[in-house]
């Protein structure tokens, strides 16, 4: 590997209010010597406070709920409906951790700026309120081209000015200020301005147009265990739309627990009672199952080598890692027991619109699960990949959606309940369901590397305008 070097005045070490003298900083401080400053650009929006009387149902955003493309899948809040799971979000909100950006905005992550968490406020989003953990600023120029600028050329600038806190690095107002941006880059980009959005926008329409044409996983899976084992959804549909129905009695007190909720008893559930699902449980299985631990504040450490594992890290029904918390290595010795190992299966066991998430623990970092996760282990490792697809289909959705205890908000599963869940198996279909499964997900992932590289498109665009700078 080369080595990188360059020359410095010792004025451009005074330059900066706090001395800097990082390689990284001081190389790009000396980049460019026609540039602009930042408020040439955009102006920092100060925190202004929410009105909070005023929210009943709305959108809030944290930064796990951006991904490194910038898109927001907020979560849903009421003040009328707050429970343990969703309690912590409102405490920091009732602190003053909410603001309310204007389309046209952009919000810069403080956070781990490498993630490229950089988010424009547009019509997708500009309903949604975002944590204060986001640099709030508001273009003077065209904020799309501004937006685009800061996730490509300038994002290598937005990192050499971020500063390495204890555990990972931190992006603030101070150090954005200190950043030189080329006015010859932004000057050509301006002078060709109306091009270049029209140029965007054909090209984001295309992309639009590619999103809407892709299956979802659950449509893939749902077609491929139905085809399989022979299950009708037209008829489960028009159980569905049914809304007067019929039970016993003594069905009522077939469950355990007196079961007496007419949602409980809906007749579309009876499809569950069919031949295909009573053979085989879910405990049939599993080695072992059980719920994770509550922590406290004080047992969070910003840099260790274990972590803690929340609902938000399960979203997408994919393992993302990078949300897990690092913990104290007591609280982890504590409960090395219920420790999560690589392969086993995840599963949100609480809170609407989490609740029957999963993922695959595919990861190497040492974790305990918080008390609203459900670590599972296979008995058989060769299944886990047909019993995560399995967990995504509406078969087993609609059995967490039978079987969920409580009120509003704050509904539950427990290990009892999952283990007495009906599964869809064969074994002499195992292998063919998984590998159909893949292969039909797998095609879908062409649509995604389509869409990759239109966003390269965007990319490419806006350095080819550049290129005779």
């Amino acid at each position: 590997m080369a080595i990188k070097w360059f020359k410095a005045k010792l004025s451009d070490f005074g330059y900066e209010a706090s001395l800097r003298n990082d390689t990284e900083y001081i190389y790009f401080l000396n980049q460019n010597t026609n540039f602009y400053f930042y408020n040439h650009l955009f102006d920092f929006i100060l925190y202004n406070s929410t009105n909070l009387n005023e929210l009943e149902e709305f959108l809030y955003a944290e930064i796990g709920d951006v991904s490194k493309k910038g898109e927001v899948t907020p979560t849903k809040l009421s003040f009328l409906d707050r429970n343990e799971e969703n309690e912590n979000l409102f405490k920091k909100i009732e602190k003053g951790d909410i603001i309310k950006p204007l389309k046209g905005d952009i919000l810069i992550s403080k956070i781990r700026p490498y993630l490229n968490k950089v988010v424009l406020i547009d019509e997708t989003n500009e309903q949604v309120f975002f944590t204060k953990a986001f640099i709030h600023i508001r273009p003077k120029i065209n904020s799309k081209i501004l937006y685009l600028l800061l996730r490509t050329l300038f994002f290598k600038q937005l990192n050499s000015v971020a500063r390495q806190g204890k555990g990972y690095p931190t992006l603030k107002e101070e150090d954005i200020q200190s950043i030189r941006f080329s006015k010859q880059i932004i000057d050509n980009l301006l002078n060709q301005e109306s091009y270049i959005i029209e140029k965007i926008q054909f090209i984001e329409n295309e992309i639009e147009k590619l999103k809407a044409s892709k299956l979802k996983d659950l449509e893939i899976i749902n077609q491929v265990f139905g085809e399989e084992f022979g299950f009708d959804w037209g008829t489960f549909e028009k159980l569905s739309r049914e809304k007067v129905y019929k039970i016993k009695l003594s069905d009522i007190s077939k469950t355990i627990d007196f079961r007496m909720a007419t949602k409980f008893h809906s007749i579309k559930y009876d499809f569950l009672k069919l031949d295909i699902f009573k053979k085989y449980k879910f405990g049939h299985f599993s080695e072992f199952m059980t719920l994770g631990r509550q922590i406290q504040p004080e047992e969070f450490e910003e840099e260790n080598e274990y972590y803690y594992l929340m609902p938000n890290s399960i979203k997408t029904n994919a393992l993302d890692d990078e949300l897990m918390k690092p913990i104290k290595t007591s609280f982890y010795e504590n409960l090395k027991h219920i420790s999560l190992k690589f392969n086993d299966l995840i599963l949100a066991a609480s809170g609407e619109g989490t609740i029957g998430k999963s993922a695959i623990y595919n990861s190497e970092k040492e974790a305990i699960t918080s008390q609203f996760i459900m670590k599972i282990e296979l008995k058989d490792k060769n299944l886990v990949q047909y019993f995560h697809y399995y967990m995504q289909s509406s078969f087993f959705l609609l059995t967490v959606e039978k079987f969920k205890k409580g009120m509003g908000n704050m509904t539950n599963i427990f290990v009892s309940q999952v283990k007495d869940f009906p599964i869809l198996y064969d074994d002499t279909k195992v292998e063919k369901i998984t590998q159909k499964i893949q292969s039909q997900i797998q095609a879908q992932n062409v649509i995604d590397e389509q869409i990759e590289a239109k966003q390269q498109e965007i990319s490419l665009l806006i350095e080819n305008a550049i290129k005779n700078v």
